[in-house]
């Protein structure tokens, strides 16, 4: 994907999301966290580290 199709695919999602500050989101299947790093940027709280973490400590996780 191309960093203008990246930029407009940002902006199309969050001018739909609107106001997000003070908001958590989940981002799942979130690849290189463009979408979460975005939220973050925006004032929204990120639920997926825990969430990874979580995961990564159940049996046969690993």
């Amino acid at each position: 994907m191309s960093t203008i199709q990246i930029k407009v695919e940002i902006r199309t999602i969050f001018n739909l999301a609107g106001d997000i500050h003070g908001k958590s989101e989940l981002d799942l299947a979130c690849g290189y966290g463009l979408f979460s790093r975005e939220y973050r940027n925006r004032g929204a709280s990120n639920a997926t580290p825990p969430t990874l973490q979580y995961q990564s400590e159940l049996p046969g996780s690993k």
